[in-house]
């Protein structure tokens, strides 16, 4: 994985001063772009989690961790309980 981000340019990587064996990993102007952008789409998240949970959906933990997941992967996680949820749906 490392190896494709900095193919791709999205991090470079340089040798330590002291230690030649440490990786110093810095994010590129394009990789900082792409982080913003994922902050920006997670902060959205976030806060549409929140909103679930104030508009009477109790504001359980587990209304707030359903929120988060993508409204098509619900399902497939709610599956892996061990019984129901109750998701706040």
């Amino acid at each position: 994985m490392l190896k494709q981000l900095i193919d791709e340019g999205w991090i470079v990587q340089q040798m330590g001063v002291a230690d030649r064996r440490e990786r110093r990993l810095r994010v590129t102007p394009k990789g900082a772009s792409l982080a913003r952008r994922l902050d920006r789409v997670q902060a959205e998240r976030v806060a549409q989690a929140l909103e679930a949970c104030e508009a009477g959906h109790e504001g359980s933990v587990l209304s707030f961790l359903f929120a988060m997941i993508n409204g098509s992967e619900r399902g497939r996680v709610e599956a892996l309980l061990p019984e129901p949820a109750e998701t706040g749906r």
